[in-house]
Formats: structure tokens, sequence, C-alpha cells
């Protein structure tokens, strides 16, 4: 009886300890993760800021239109990802009716993301003028390319 006890005391200990450092690990990879968003959201920041050539004046304006820009984007694709997060667990269970209405979900938050992107590339050409915004619609595009070129050569040194 007395080793029972024993026994599952020390079952009880470990998976507390293991229990502990999954929690940790966890809080570390979101640590992480925050802390590379904010590596890569400086990097971009920096690289339009070379590549735009904005004057102060337009930078005074610009930079607060695009902070709120870049947070409504971020809100719509946060609002998507936990939709996919969701979906990827739950496909087989889905019915086809609940497909249709992730599918139709799926396109109003496209075509709430490109209307935003209008609305912002309309705001950006009264600030900084029709020729830099399109020039940052195309920075924005190679951005993404630089980062993702970035990210493959880390891959293939790892």
């Amino acid at each position: 009886m007395k080793n029972n006890f024993l026994q599952l005391g020390w079952c009880i200990l470990l998976f507390g300890v293991f229990g502990n450092l999954q929690a940790q690990n966890k809080d570390h990879r979101k640590d992480h993760h925050k802390e590379h968003h904010k590596k890569v959201k400086a990097y971009r920041i920096s690289f339009l800021t070379e590549e735009l050539d904005l004057s102060t004046a337009e930078a005074e304006k610009f930079w607060p239109l695009f902070r709120r820009y870049d947070k409504a984007k971020d809100s719509l694709h946060k609002a998507y990802y936990q939709n996919h997060r969701w979906l990827k667990d739950s496909l087989t269970y889905l019915t086809d009716a609940s497909a249709m209405e992730l599918i139709e979900q799926h396109y109003q938050k496209e075509h709430q993301l490109m209307k935003k992107k209008e609305e912002m590339a309309q705001a950006f050409a009264e600030v900084i003028g029709a020729k830099k915004t399109l020039k940052f619609l195309h920075l924005e595009h190679r951005f993404r390319q630089r980062l993702v070129e970035k990210m493959r050569k880390k891959k293939e040194e790892e």
C-alpha cells in the first residue's frame, strides 16, 4: 500500500514537471514568434523608408496612415487564419453545408481585404501621389519576395 502511494506520488511529480516544461516551451515559442514578427515589421518599414524616398512632409502624413492600414490588414488576416487553423483540425467532420459556409466566409474576408487595400491606396494617393502609391504597391510585393528568399536561404543553411 505504501509502495502504491509512493509510485502515485512520483507519477504526479513527473506529470507536474513535464506539464510545467511544456507550458514554458509553448510560452517560449510564442515569445519567439512575436519577436520574429517585430523584426519582420521593422525590416519592412526600413525597406519601405529607403525605397519610397518620401519627403519629410509626405512621411509625416504617410506613416500614420500606413500603420492604420497595417493594423486593419493584420486583423483581417488574423480572422482569416483562425478559420483555417480550425478547418485543418476538423475537415473530416464537416458537412457540405458548413463547408459551403466556410467557403463563403473565405471569399467575404478576401473581399474585405481587397476593399481595405483599395481604400488605403486611395488615401495614400491623396497623401503621397499616385506614382509613389503605385511604387508602394510594387515595393510591398518586392518585400514579400525578399522575405521569402531570406527564409529559403536560412532554411538551406540549417
